[in-house]
């Protein structure tokens, strides 16, 4: 008996992230029923199947076809009759098989030696097949058997028999290579099943109507669903859920064999046999525990499935209670009869909260044909919304935005497209974000272009703080924004306006009022405009900056940019005037230096020039040049000496400089938490 024929599918549970809950149920006769699923799906159904025979059966095993393709299969069995000249490659096949064969004259039973593929002379001198099997009967001749005689065949091996039946069996199933077939074998001949399982399915979808009045509101939601299983649903329980479960898809339909290291048996032989005197005869007693294995349920307190068959009587009470159980969570069971429903378009759906998921049941019965799809109504109510126009420049710069905004009081809402309405008119569309259980809901659906925002944003900094020592020097710095929107109400009705103004870590609010809510990404500011008026809003954010660098990069002009700023005041604004001084004479007396050494190389060249002249003229007995470039040589010596006693006396104002600037460095002012002295840092 085939399951979709006696089981029909009762109920379904769809999920977002892409299963369905499959629960079939009915009387059933016999001994064993069949399922049948795609391929991709049997991790699924093996991993969550869920056999319970509420007439008090035992469901004593599952069996289904193996993850092999046919080709895979049929590789491993001998007998595999070829695609063309079937008979002659089944008998090709059958060397040593017994088989049974009739012809138009008579018949033949025996063992198959093998073919003789012959030709024969025909008709106009043409050559033609002529194929023979040729039989040994019992204990007699052998017996050539042409095949075009042959009118019956009949092989008489048990095993033979089987792998043909094998090969048929997959053959006809391979039109369908993409299915597998499940057998659930059963205990007794009259049942009451209920079988149920995951499998993959279309996440079901969500869409809204909001109709916004003067008076009264109210929301609509559909489920849209898709019948994604090869059968039609007639009158079937459909559930939708909202959450976000754990799910996985775990391979146990494919067999794994597990590579073991091979152990080789341990050589033991001795090159002689050792004898030994026997023992005495004495009589040992061998006790034999027997061990009776309980029939009943599988270990770990599962009730479907019996590792031996059990009797009626002790399944029955646990099939039963399973059955109670699934009843009383609301899993097993039509869901009760919905409350009355509001007025409009009757909803009867009942919203189950279940932890960390919400489940709509929806009370009818439904009917989705194989391939088609259909929507079920699962929430309609009034709720109390309010209209406000917000201001965001970074989504949709120039005008503000309509939205609906109201708490939900409904259960959770999943995330889906909305139309909205507006005293039975469209005026736009936008998405309804995941909202649970007393969250509040915020539909954008338009853009006003009644109001008019314009933005004008102007920045500034200012040092007021520095702290510097021998290795690093911290600058600590005042940063101001300074927004003012404008906003042009040209409408002729009063409008609620909120500016949603980014909010950035660090920066505060000065001269600003106060915003209405604060987010960790945005301030928001509520305003009250009278029809055909204009208005401001200033908003004002200051953030303390520190930043450190290397002391040896604070130059000259960039301290003296600091002071010039005005900023700086006390003793830090003392320190840093008088460090500027030091630098500055610090980089005099270097510029000095490197000058001195300068017009020494230049006196060092020229000495050596006059010793070379010297040389020459020693050589010729010419007292007169060699006076007069003696005394040269000792007038560049003499120069030489003044200008290294210069460079001395440089080096060692230079050296007072360093000392005085790093005794600067070491007793600069602490910082103090005031206007124009430098803050603490974090960490510091």
């Amino acid at each position: 008996m085939h399951m979709t024929e006696i089981l029909p599918v009762r109920r379904v549970v769809l999920y977002k992230h892409g299963v369905g809950y499959v629960e079939r149920s009915g009387p059933a006769q016999g001994s064993k029923v069949e399922l049948e699923f795609r391929r991709e799906d049997m991790d699924d159904v093996l991993k969550s199947l869920l056999v319970v025979d509420r007439a008090g059966g035992a469901v004593t095993g599952v069996s289904y076809d193996g993850a092999e393709d046919v080709q895979q299969k049929l590789e491993k069995k001998a007998l595999v009759p070829p695609e063309k000249e079937a008979l002659v490659g089944l008998l090709r096949k059958l060397p040593g098989y017994r088989v049974r064969l009739k012809t138009t004259a008579n018949e033949v039973e025996g063992e198959v030696v093998g073919t003789d593929e012959t030709e024969v002379m025909g008709a106009g001198e043409v050559t033609v097949p002529n194929p023979k099997v040729l039989v040994r009967s019992e204990g007699g001749p052998l017996l050539p058997v042409p095949l075009r005689e042959l009118v019956h065949v009949e092989i008489l091996d048990p095993p033979a028999s089987e792998d043909l039946q094998y090969f048929l069996r997959l053959i006809s199933g391979e039109r369908k290579s993409d299915r597998r077939h499940l057998t659930v074998y059963l205990e007794g001949e009259r049942h009451d099943l209920s079988v149920a399982y995951l499998t993959s399915a279309p996440s079901w979808r969500v869409t809204y109507r909001v109709d916004h009045g003067p008076t009264t509101s109210w929301i609509q939601a559909w489920g849209v669903v898709d019948n994604w299983l090869e059968e039609d649903l007639k009158d079937v329980s459909v559930s939708l859920v909202a959450g976000k479960p754990i799910s996985f898809v775990y391979d146990v339909y494919v067999p794994r064999t597990v590579s073991r290291p091979v152990v080789r048996e341990e050589v033991r032989a001795l090159d002689t046999p050792v004898e030994l005197e026997p023992a005495p005869e004495t009589e040992v007693d061998t006790l034999i525990e027997e061990t009776t294995t309980p029939t009943g349920d599988v270990a770990g307190g599962g009730r479907a499935f019996a590792v031996h068959a059990a009797p009626a009587a002790a399944m029955a009470p646990r099939s039963r209670a399973m059955a109670t159980k699934m009843e009383a969570e609301g899993w097993g069971a039509a869901p009760p009869p919905p409350p009355p429903p509001v007025s409009g378009a009757r909803v009867e759906t009942r919203q189950v909260e279940g932890g960390e998921f919400f489940r709509y049941d929806v009370a009818r019965p439904i009917t989705v044909l194989r391939g088609q799809s259909a929507m079920v109504p699962i929430v309609q109510t009034e709720i109390q919304v309010k209209r406000e126009l917000v201001y965001n420049g970074e989504k949709v710069p120039g005008n503000p935005i309509a939205v609906l905004r109201w708490k939900n009081a409904q259960g959770v809402l999943e995330r889906g497209p909305v139309v909205v309405l507006e005293e039975g008119t469209y005026s736009g569309e936008g998405i309804l974000p995941y909202t649970p259980r007393e969250g509040e809901t915020k539909v954008a659906f338009a853009v006003d272009l009644g109001v008019q925002v314009a933005e004008e944003k102007e920045t500034s900094e200012k040092t007021v703080g520095l702290v510097i020592d021998r290795v690093y020097a911290r600058r600590e710095t005042k940063r101001r924004t300074r927004t003012t929107y404008t906003i042009d109400n040209r409408k002729t009705e009063e409008v609620a306006l909120v500016i949603e103004h980014p909010r950035a870590t660090g920066w505060e609010l000065l001269e600003t009022p106060r915003p209405e809510e604060e987010t960790s990404d945005l301030r928001r500011f509520r305003l009250d405009m009278k029809a055909k008026s204009k208005s401001k809003l200033i908003v004002i954010e200051e953030r303390l900056d520190s930043a450190i660098q290397a002391t040896a990069s604070m130059t000259v002009p960039l301290m003296e940019a600091t002071v010039a700023e005005g900023t700086l005041q006390g003793p830090t604004l003392e320190h840093l005037k008088q460090l500027i001084e030091v630098h500055k004479e610090k980089a005099r007396l270097e510029r000095s230096v490197q000058k001195l050494q300068q017009t020494r190389n230049t006196l060092n060249t020229e000495q050596n020039r006059v010793r070379v002249n010297l040389s020459t003229v020693m050589a010729t007995q010419n007292k007169a040049l060699q006076t007069k470039y003696t005394e040269q040589l000792q007038a560049l010596e003499q120069r030489l000496v003044e200008l290294l006693a210069e460079e001395d006396r440089l080096q060692s104002g230079i050296a007072e400089l360093e000392k005085r600037s790093d005794h600067l460095l070491d007793t600069w002012p602490s910082p103090r938490a005031r206007d124009g002295e430098l803050r603490p840092s974090p960490g510091a």
